[in-house]
């Protein structure tokens, strides 16, 4: 089940990653890579929690 989960928050990340690419493209704002980061310092920091 958390390998499930796990597999499932990779999947979202990398979604979510390749539209914030997209939005970096279009407007070349320094905000989307902020955004970027954010999330995934969020999800390493959750896959840590769900890790143990």
């Amino acid at each position: 089940m958390r390998q499930w989960v796990k597999d499932f928050i990779v999947a979202v990340l990398a979604i979510l990653l390749f539209q914030l690419r997209g939005f970096l493209v279009s407007f070349g704002m320094i905000i989307p890579l902020l955004l970027c980061a954010t999330l995934a310092v969020l999800v390493m920091a959750l896959y840590e929690s769900v890790k143990d």
